[in-house]
């Protein structure tokens, strides 16, 4: 693992997890790309959506769709 990559992912404020936010089309790339690399999870969480004009607001799915 890149010595950049391992201090932040286990830097102790992180030692619960990391969000990471990609593209919708990005996906499921994204955890093809984690599950490869031996991350000992990857799970879609769900979506973000504008919220005002400066602002996002997180989604979560009720039911995780099944293909991720």
């Amino acid at each position: 693992m890149d010595e950049d990559v391992a201090a932040v992912t286990f830097e102790a404020e992180t030692s619960g997890g990391l969000l990471v936010a990609v593209a919708e089309s990005d996906v499921e790339s994204a955890l093809l790309r984690l599950r490869g690399a031996g991350a000992p999870c990857g799970v879609d969480l769900g979506r973000f959506v504008p919220r005002g004009d400066h602002g996002v607001r997180f989604i979560a799915w009720r039911n995780r769709p099944a293909s991720r």
